[in-house]
């Protein structure tokens, strides 16, 4: 006795369905019209190698015409007198040249002692440098009787230094000239002049020597 299975399948029932299924699905899995099928992707190009990170930009220098006053670093005890204005009298003092902010300005700190002969000692901060503009040497001034002062200087003629400039106190402005003469490495010779009614005076004259280095462990 055969099963209903085997008589449907040859009664032919369950054999056409089955069939058009099947080229039902081929036909919609041929790509239409013929065309061929896609071609595969192409694989990705490895990535650029990452560039490396640009060098930091270097610090600037200070410009070489400053090495000539790196001789003047140092401390020095100075004996002065003053001319005016006011009354004349000697003058003590302690002069430092320091070399500040990175190198590029050289510290002046010049503080007189407060005596008897002079009750009212005269103190100034001065800042040399190069002005890379106009090519010469640079210094500004601030002291304690409110003046100002910007002068320049072209640097050594030989054993003179010249800073020339203007300067301002209270209400007045006037032309100055500072002149530093060397004697040999150890002494120096400051006088300061002004320009009062187109004449040239002299304010102040110092003898500064160089006070001897510290010693190790003093």
């Amino acid at each position: 006795m055969s099963s209903p299975i085997a008589t449907l399948l040859r009664s032919g029932r369950l054999l056409v369905p089955a069939v058009a299924a099947c080229l039902l699905g081929a036909l919609l899995a041929a790509p239409a019209g013929g065309a061929k099928p896609p071609k595969a992707a192409a694989p990705a190009k490895p990535a650029d190698p990452a560039k490396p990170a640009p060098a930091p930009p270097k610090p600037p220098v200070p410009n070489a015409a400053l090495a000539q006053l790196k001789p003047l670093a140092g401390s020095w005890t100075c004996a002065g007198h003053t001319l005016g204005p006011g009354p004349e009298h000697a003058t003590s003092a302690a002069m430092v040249f320091t070399w500040q902010l990175d190198g590029f300005w050289l510290e002046v700190r010049y503080d007189e002692t407060k005596n008897t002969a002079n009750p009212v000692p005269f103190n100034y901060v001065s800042q040399w440098g190069f002005d890379e503009l106009q090519q010469t040497l640079a210094a500004t001034t601030v002291d304690n009787t409110s003046g100002i002062a910007t002068q320049s200087s072209a640097g050594w003629q030989g054993d003179k230094l010249v800073f020339e400039g203007t300067a301002h106190r209270y209400t007045r402005q006037f032309e100055v000239r500072d002149t530093f003469v060397r004697r040999g490495e150890n002494q120096l010779l400051h006088t300061l002049q002004a320009n009062v009614n187109e004449s040239w005076i002299k304010l102040h004259e110092d003898t500064c020597d160089r006070a001897p280095a510290a010693k190790p462990g003093s």
